[in-house]
């Protein structure tokens, strides 16, 4: 009878165990905090290229994501704990997961906000701004070949998990574009060998967060692609406007609203007659972050005429052309 007893206690015992392992209370969660990215085209990356799903930003070098566990909402916290500070999250399988070493679990009875930009290392940490958002600094490089597509996710404010947390990137900066026709008596070969942009301003710093707010430093720079540095494809126009930069570059700029100095120098060649032109750059005289900029160049004898196109805005969510 008495082994009846201790077995049926520690059956008991057992099953009080295991239910008071299972119990959580509301906010309560003990899984790992893991990510998602989706975008809804599916296109390839590299640099110049836009960047347009998932497996774009794990070719890249994954995103930045700041993370802050706190108790009640973010708008209201007297005080936060960092489990991510400015923290790599990459992928070895195109998007599908994504992994950022040593599991961090979601907190005990915290929300959890997140932030995050790609990607990764493309920026460089500022600070904290007054609401503890962090805010980055980026610089357009020197180097039109080295541009990047910078995005920032939207703010994912007050997490409880245990979904894993899907960072929505948009386009942070402005992408330029260019394509040329020759019209009228212009019967000859011509090509387009170099474009400089000149006095534009190239750096900012933004807060992690949507809309992107830019505050522009003032100071400019020229920046010039060539047939020499890859960018513009050595290819003789015709009377129909194509695009003469190589396939899938851009360049990408702080948006920024434009003066008087900004300028575009045209250098192109008639059969063996180098000519340069140079003229201001045209309205719109407002780059947006998420925009695309079309400038075409109309080439008629030894004159260029410059436009800003304005495109059909796409419907697929991503860059809006303009």
């Amino acid at each position: 009878m008495r082994a009846h007893i201790i077995i049926l206690i520690a059956i008991i015992s057992s099953l009080v165990s295991c239910n008071k392992g299972t119990i959580e209370k509301p906010g309560e969660k003990v899984e790992g905090i893991g990510f998602a990215v989706h975008f809804k085209q599916d296109v390839g990356v590299t640099k110049g290229s836009a960047i347009t799903n998932a497996a774009g930003v794990a070719t890249a070098g994954g995103f930045s994501v700041w993370a802050y566990s706190h108790i009640g909402t973010w708008s209201s916290i007297p005080a936060k704990t960092g489990i991510f500070v400015g923290t790599q999250v990459t992928s070895l399988d195109g998007g599908l997961t994504w992994d950022y070493g040593t599991p961090q679990l979601w907190p005990l009875g915290e929300r959890v906000s997140f932030f995050a930009y790609a990607p990764y290392g493309s920026a460089t940490f500022s600070n904290l701004d007054a609401q503890g958002v962090p805010v980055i600094n980026y610089e357009a490089p020197t180097n039109v070949t080295n541009h990047v597509d910078l995005m920032i996710a939207g703010q994912q404010l007050d997490k409880l998990g245990p979904d894993p947390v899907n960072e929505q990137f948009s386009h942070a900066l402005s992408q330029i574009r260019f394509s040329a026709a020759k019209v009228g008596h212009t019967t000859s070969n011509v090509t387009i060998n170099t474009i400089e942009v000149s006095s534009v301003k190239y750096s900012g710093s933004t807060p992690l967060l949507l809309p992107v707010a830019w505050v522009v430093n003032p100071t400019p720079r020229n920046y010039t692609l060539s047939i020499g540095n890859g960018l513009l494809s050595n290819t003789s126009l015709t009377a129909t406007i194509q695009e003469i930069l190589t396939s899938g570059q851009a360049m990408f700029m702080m948006p920024q609203t434009l003066d008087a100095t900004a300028q575009i120098t045209v250098s192109f060649s008639i059969d063996n007659l180098s000519l340069n032109w140079t003229a201001p750059l045209p309205e719109p005289v407002v780059w947006l972050p998420g925009r695309s900029y079309n400038y075409q160049l109309i080439v008629d004898g030894n004159m260029v005429m410059v436009m800003c196109a304005q495109l059909e805005s796409p419907t697929n969510g991503t860059w809006g052309d303009y």
